[in-house]
C-alpha cells in the first residue's frame, strides 16, 4: 500500500513531512480492526517520525528510533491484514 511505503521512506529519515505522516498515520488506523493498542502505536509512530526528523536535522543518532519506527510499522501492516469484524 502507497501509504505504508510512505511512512516506512518516513521511517527511514526520507521524505514526508511530519503533518503529512500523521495524516497517513491516522489513515492507516482507520483500516484496522479499532483497538488501543493501534492508537497507542499509531501515536507512538507520529512521536518518533517527529523525534526522526529533529534529530537528523541536528546531525544526532536515530538508529534507535528508526528501528522502533520500523517495528510499529510491522505491527500496524499485520494488523491491517487482520479480517475486519
Amino acid at each position: 500500500m502507497e501509504t505504508l511505503t510512505q511512512l516506512r521512506a518516513a521511517a527511514n529519515g526520507n521524505g514526508l513531512r511530519i503533518a503529512q505522516a500523521q495524516h497517513l498515520i491516522k489513515k492507516l488506523t482507520r483500516l484496522c480492526e479499532p483497538s488501543r493498542a493501534l492508537d497507542a502505536a499509531g501515536e507512538e509512530l507520529g512521536s518518533l517520525l517527529l523525534n526522526i526528523e529533529i534529530e537528523s536535522i541536528l546531525g544526532g543518532e536515530t538508529s534507535k528510533m528508526k528501528a522502533r519506527a520500523n517495528t510499529l510499522l510491522d505491527a500496524i501492516e499485520k494488523a491491517m491484514a487482520s479480517p475486519r469484524r
